[in-house]
């Protein structure tokens, strides 16, 4: 591995796709993906948890979410004011941002699962069509493997076809601030280790890590095609301005209640 340049070279192996999707390992990859507006659509395993890496999540891919928001595997961990927090026991998955304590838990579950189902029929019709998918891992952890990547690689290609690619970005902390070290073991695979950490510690470093400029760089060798790029930055756009005017709303709004629904219209 060596440190990444961001000229033509890095931009043939990567560059234009039809679907971008994240896969985990947290909302940091959706998160940095709207941010670069890549972001086509909510994706499956965007805002949950999962128990073990990445291949873990290949298997739900692989079973087509099998046993997904079953109300008999579902264990109560917390709450706040806003959301309940739910864990599949089964499947180990644990939905942070689903259940909100404005309304009761079957309706809900019940919107949850028209939710995820509309996500997961989403996911696999949008990859099917597609003549390039990119499926992006991002973690603030050192967690995969380059053997373990191959693998999941095939078994990804497997599932949803042979134009799927993988790219993998983890953090490493022996690699200088602001380098970015790139692999290819295999193809269709890119596999980027940088360091994401700094001395402070706090929880949007945990989701985004705190590189952002080097961030940048390495999803600048990443683009939609055209006509699906404008129409993704549009809608960034717009959506940014309506949550910023739901601030607004919610700050001259007295009832509290209300304050509160209107807040949770801007969960993830």
């Amino acid at each position: 591995m060596g440190r990444l340049h961001c000229d033509s070279v890095w931009e043939q192996r990567l560059g234009v796709y039809d679907v971008i999707y994240s896969i985990g390992a947290a909302c940091g990859c959706a998160l940095w993906l709207r941010k670069c507006h890549l972001r086509q659509h909510a994706g499956p395993l965007d805002w949950v948890k999962v128990d073990g890496g990445l291949s873990r999540r290949v298997e739900l891919i692989e079973t087509r979410f099998a046993g997904w928001l079953q109300d008999d595997n579902l264990e109560l961990l917390g709450e706040d004011e806003r959301t309940r927090i739910y864990r599949d026991d089964t499947l180990g998955v644990t939905f942070i941002h689903d259940f909100p304590t404005s309304v009761t838990f079957p309706v809900a579950l019940e919107k949850a699962r028209q939710r995820y189902r509309h996500r997961q029929e989403r996911f696999f019709t949008d990859i099917a069509q597609a003549k390039r998918t990119l499926l992006v891992w991002f973690s603030t952890q050192l967690q995969t493997q380059k053997r373990e990547a191959i693998d999941v690689s095939k078994r990804l290609r497997a599932t949803l076809g042979s134009t799927v690619e993988l790219m993998i970005v983890e953090h490493e902390a022996t690699i200088p601030c602001g380098s970015i070290f790139p692999d290819f073991p295999a193809d269709g695979v890119s596999i980027f280790r940088l360091n994401l950490r700094t001395g402070k510690k706090n929880l949007d470093q945990d989701v985004l890590g705190d590189a952002p400029v080097a961030m940048r760089q390495l999803m600048s060798l990443v683009r939609l095609r055209p006509d699906l790029a404008r129409r993704v930055f549009w809608f960034d756009i717009r959506r940014e301005m309506i949550k910023f005017s739901r601030r607004l709303l919610a700050c001259v709004v007295p009832c509290r209640t209300l304050r509160r629904k209107i807040r949770a219209q801007d969960r993830v």
